[in-house]
């Protein structure tokens, strides 16, 4: 875990390893449309979108709270920092960027507009190439809550077995980059926080499940 590259930030380092149970993790990034239901279920006022955005897009304007409390919602939570970098790294490898070594506006959808990437803010989840595992937009599209606390200098005392951040801290942490940032943000290393009240149109989400968890909800949808 870590910048292996050496072209990141201190935050970063130094690299460690980190050793993981199993988990699930849901192949895009939870949509418009899947949080208008939660909403709908649950008497919730739904964020207000981009009128650029559609149901499936990403959805986003949503703090930490509302995103821990959807993937409760399903059994679920947000993933730790550990898991979404294990996840990125399609399972450990030693690449880059989450589809490899390269990254541009054919593989994520970054700042600016070009090749496969035609929209200014989010795009439609799934629309670009995979990572090796088959999950889409662990880079680009929106920046994505994590479970974990933040703090720059966790990695020097990070737990060596299933880390989950530090204990405390005024801010949580996000990872992937988003349509709004450029490619050095997309890289599996990066990290970055805000407070988890803030409401940002580049930051959305993704669920985590343990194994149990996973098998019984996918046994539910299809009775």
């Amino acid at each position: 875990m870590g910048d292996q590259f050496d072209t990141g930030d201190d935050d970063e380092k130094p690299v460690h390893s980190v050793t993981l149970n199993d988990f699930y993790l849901s192949a895009t990034e939870v949509t418009v449309a899947q949080f208008k239901k939660f909403c709908i279920a649950t008497h919730r006022k739904m964020p207000e979108q981009e009128s650029t955005s559609a149901d499936d897009h990403p959805i986003v304007f949503i703090t930490w709270y509302e995103a821990k409390d959807f993937c409760e919602w399903v059994g679920g939570n947000l993933p730790t920092e550990a898991q979404w970098e294990y996840a990125a790294r399609s399972g450990g490898l030693s690449t880059q960027y989450p589809t490899g070594n390269e990254m541009d506006r054919s593989t994520a959808n970054i700042f600016g507009k070009g090749k496969k990437d035609k929209w200014e803010k989010t795009s439609p989840v799934g629309n670009f190439p995979p990572n090796y595992l088959g999950i889409y937009d662990m880079a680009g599209n929106a920046y994505e809550w994590c479970n974990d606390n933040y703090k720059s200098d966790y990695y020097a005392s990070s737990n060596s077995f299933e880390p989950q951040g530090p204990a405390t801290s005024m801010f949580k942490t996000l990872r992937g980059g988003s349509w709004y940032h450029n490619k050095e943000e997309m890289r599996c290393s990066d990290r970055f926080r805000f407070m988890p009240v803030a409401r940002i149109g580049f930051v959305g989400f993704r669920i985590a499940w343990k194994p149990e968890k996973a098998e019984a909800l996918k046994i539910q949808m299809e009775q």
